[in-house]
C-alpha cells in the first residue's frame, strides 16, 4: 500500500526553455522538492538535474502525435527520447496517446513504467500490469492531478484540500511553463506563446505548488 503522505511530483517538460527550466529548477534545488522529469528534448540543465540525483530522477516524454520532431514512427521516436536519457525506465506520452503498439514498443525498449493514464482525483490508485503478450507487461501507473487539467475547468480550481481525501497512489504533474507563467487558466499560456504577455496571476499552478509543500507530504521521485 501506498504511504498517503506522500505524493509524486512529475514535470513534462514540453520543450520548455533554459529559462523557463531553471527557474523550475532553481525553485526546486532551493525547497529540497524531490521530483521526477519527463524529458523531450536535449538541454544542458539536464546535467544538472542528473547531478542533483538526491532530488530529481529523469524519465521520458515521447511525441507520438503526427509531424512529431522526435520521429515518424514509434521505434523512431523512442529512439530519439531515448538517446538523451539512455537509462530511462519511466515514459510518459506526450498528450497521453497510448495504444497496444507503443507499449510493446516500449517493452522492447525496457522501458518498465509507463503513467499515460490521468484519473482526476481518484481515490485508492495502485499500479497495475498491462499485459503485452504471454509474461510480458509493462507497469501502467497514473497520474491523478495535472495543472492543464485544472486550466480546462470551469468549477475551482487548485484545490489544495483534495489531496488530504485520497488514499493510494498520489502522483501529479506539472508543466514548468505553467509554473513560470503561474497559469490560472489556458488563456494565460495562450497570451504567452502569441504575444509574450506575463499576467500577474493570484492563484495559479505556481501557487499551488507554494501551498501544498507547505502541506505534510512528503514528496517523492518516481521510484517504486
Amino acid at each position: 500500500m501506498f504511504d498517503k503522505k506522500k505524493i509524486y511530483i512529475t514535470l513534462d517538460i514540453d520543450w520548455a526553455s533554459d529559462e523557463i527550466l531553471s527557474f523550475v529548477l532553481d525553485y526546486f534545488i532551493d525547497k529540497k522538492i524531490k521530483a521526477t522529469f519527463f524529458v523531450t528534448h536535449k538541454t544542458e540543465l539536464l546535467n544538472l538535474i542528473k547531478e542533483r540525483n538526491d532530488l530529481f530522477s529523469l524519465a521520458v516524454h515521447p511525441n507520438f502525435l503526427e509531424n512529431s520532431t522526435h520521429g515518424e514512427t514509434i521505434e523512431e521516436v523512442l529512439d530519439y527520447v531515448l538517446d538523451i536519457v539512455p537509462d530511462a525506465k519511466i515514459s510518459r506520452s506526450h498528450s497521453v496517446v497510448q495504444s497496444g503498439r507503443i507499449f510493446s514498443a516500449l517493452y522492447n525498449k525496457n522501458i518498465v513504467i509507463d503513467s499515460s493514464i490521468m484519473l482526476p482525483y481518484y481515490n485508492n490508485v495502485t499500479p497495475f500490469k498491462q499485459f503485452i503478450g504471454e509474461d510480458k507487461y509493462i507497469i501502467r501507473a497514473p497520474f491523478i492531478w495535472a495543472d492543464d487539467y485544472e486550466l480546462c475547468k470551469n468549477e475551482e480550481k487548485f484545490n489544495t484540500n483534495i489531496f488530504n481525501n485520497i488514499s493510494g497512489l498520489k502522483i501529479i504533474m506539472f508543466h514548468p511553463i505553467h509554473l513560470f507563467l503561474n497559469s490560472e487558466k489556458m488563456e494565460d499560456y495562450n497570451a504567452y506563446r502569441n504575444h509574450s504577455i506575463i499576467k500577474k496571476n493570484q492563484n495559479g499552478a505556481f501557487n499551488f505548488l507554494e501551498k501544498i509543500i507547505k502541506l505534510d507530504f512528503k514528496f517523492e521521485k518516481m521510484e517504486f
